[in-house]
């Protein structure tokens, strides 16, 4: 269950960064008085941008070709992210509904385990009533075992009394 939050916490986590995509690409810093600049090597490098462009609302109306380049770029950046949106805000419904489902399966596994502990508490209740009796009933028979040995043993003494009373007579 841990991995399903950390799933949906990381999806959730990639919708904020792909809305606010657009905004990591903008800056306010060394822009013109239109509100815009030309890129540096290592943004060019980066594919960042490539030539002149405008940033925070700057004047688009005095845009050069790369600035018409970099807004199709953007259009065409928030397109894809709008796709991406709505397939990770889907996968999300999904994942969202896996878990109700696991949620429901948990509970009623839940249920099965409370059950089988009172089950498994009335059958040691029960095991420890026989082996009670199991106890009583071996006792009981060595008393008889004993019993039993004591009326041999009278009776072993009385033939011997009888025995020698007949020799007495004799």
């Amino acid at each position: 269950m841990k991995w399903y939050v950390l799933c949906v916490v990381g999806i959730v986590m990639m919708l904020f960064s792909v809305a606010t995509a657009e905004e990591a690409y903008s800056h306010s810093g060394r822009t013109d008085s239109n509100g815009g600049h030309n890129c540096s090597q290592q943004s060019i490098e980066k594919g960042l941008c490539s030539g002149y462009h405008y940033h925070n609302g700057g004047d688009s109306s005095s845009s050069d070709s790369s600035s018409n380049s970099s807004e199709q770029e953007s259009s065409s950046l928030n397109n894809t992210n709008a796709g991406e949106v709505e397939d990770l805000e889907e996968e999300v419904g999904t994942l969202e509904e896996r878990l109700s489902s696991s949620q429901e399966k948990i509970s009623a596994r839940d249920e099965k385990i409370e059950k089988l502990e009172v089950e498994r508490e009335e059958l040691q209740g029960k095991i420890n009533t026989v082996e009670q009796e199991k106890e009583t009933l071996e006792s009981e028979r060595e008393e008889e075992e004993q019993c039993g040995e004591i009326d041999k043993k009278e009776k072993e003494l009385e033939e011997k009394t009888e025995t020698l009373d007949e020799r007495e007579r004799k």
